[in-house]
């Protein structure tokens, strides 16, 4: 038994067909699609995977895109900063 349901083989048939549709516009863009519960697909540089939603009790989804949002675009901030690009390409650190 792989733990796939029909469910997620569908998130990831639906993700799939998202990320070949956009690439296909720009073959380098980094591509994140999300899976509800499920968490979420990214693509960037040639790599792609599955990134599972943590356990929460969840009360609301309201803002859920928008914290998924911020998440990855802090992460993006934060490797690049840990690649060595100085404070000039990111402005002034306070």
């Amino acid at each position: 038994m792989t733990g796939i349901t029909d469910e997620r083989a569908e998130a990831r048939a639906t993700a799939d067909a998202c990320v070949a549709t956009l690439l296909k516009a720009n073959p380098r863009m980094a591509v994140v699609v999300t899976i509800g519960p499920e968490g979420c697909y990214g693509y960037a540089g040639g790599t792609y995977e599955h990134v599972p939603a943590l356990p929460t009790a969840v009360v609301s989804t309201a803002g859920a895109g928008d914290a998924l949002l911020a998440g990855v675009m802090w992460g993006w901030h934060a490797v690049a900063l840990l690649k060595g690009l100085s404070d000039a390409h990111f402005g002034e650190t306070p």
